[in-house]
């Protein structure tokens, strides 16, 4: 581990344990100001409760980025499961087409094959997909497209996962720091921004599973982010008995990591129960 990434692994844990405990006591004051009964029968307390709840889930998503960042920094090696990474992608996919369409946006996701077993890190790769789901959401106006393609290749054996849209494109001179380790964000056409750290993230899942992550772009036409990582297998099948809400405090992982991209009228009482 360089020393570099140390430092920086050791102020995002800090930073992350820090903007963690305010959130509890943020928590704790909404549900006090604004119980779930009052919010269904106000559209004015519910209306003011869903900005409080949309600046708090996209702060919970960021604290997530910046422990999640710490930890691939961190990791050299790491646990690998045999994972059915078709119905992994498509899972993730069907979690947040209600919220594409909310948005306005087609979500598709193509796979040739109905299942396909290879050897990764569950977690790391929702993180990354919902992440670039994330970024191609916010950046695609509405009436636009968002496609997941998975498939595999022979010679070499590869997963390669592609996630591209239709939306505003990258500016030429934002992709040498696209990847970078750091919180700016560019803005959008509809004023939804990043809170960082997400293709940053990306970047390393697919590095530490042996693999790579770029970008195809071209502004006002859309973008196109392509990982291509080693099929690799493994002989142990491992089956997780927690759901994703209870590893995010209760929130639906699509809402929780595609908050960023979402306005405030998807925080109202009605969508989070």
């Amino acid at each position: 581990m360089k020393d570099e990434d140390k430092k920086l692994s050791f102020f995002l844990e800090n930073l992350a344990a820090e903007l963690r405990n305010q959130l509890g006591n943020l928590y704790l004051s909404g549900r006090r100001l604004a119980s779930a009964d009052a919010r269904k029968a106000s559209a004015n307390t519910d209306r003011n409760s869903a900005y409080a709840d949309q600046s708090r889930i996209r702060m919970m998503r960021l604290v997530r980025n910046l422990e999640e960042g710490a930890a691939l920094l961190k990791e050299e090696t790491f646990m690998r499961e045999a994972c059915d990474i078709v119905g992994l992608v498509s899972e993730i996919c069907e979690e947040s087409a209600d919220l594409a369409e909310y948005l306005g946006l087609e979500l598709s996701f193509t796979c040739m094959e109905g299942w396909h077993i290879c050897s990764v890190n569950p977690e790391h790769i929702r993180s990354l997909v919902y992440n670039l789901l994330s970024n191609a959401m916010k950046h695609t106006p509405k009436g636009g497209y968002v496609r997941v393609v998975l498939h595999f290749q022979r010679e070499p054996q590869q997963v390669v996962l592609f996630v591209e849209d239709n939306g505003e494109g990258i500016p030429e001179e934002e992709l040498p720091m696209l990847f970078d380790w750091s919180w700016s964000a560019r803005g959008t056409a509809s004023g939804r921004h990043g809170m960082g750290l997400g293709l940053a993230i990306c970047k390393r899942v697919a590095e530490i599973h042996g693999g790579t992550l770029s970008v195809e772009t071209k502004v006002s036409l859309g973008s196109r982010f392509t990982l291509c990582m080693p099929d690799e297998k493994s002989k142990t099948l491992v089956f997780r008995q927690e759901s994703a809400s209870e590893r995010n405090g209760g929130i639906h992982p699509s809402l929780l990591m595609l908050s960023d991209a979402l306005p405030w009228e998807a925080f109202r009482i009605k969508n989070q129960l």
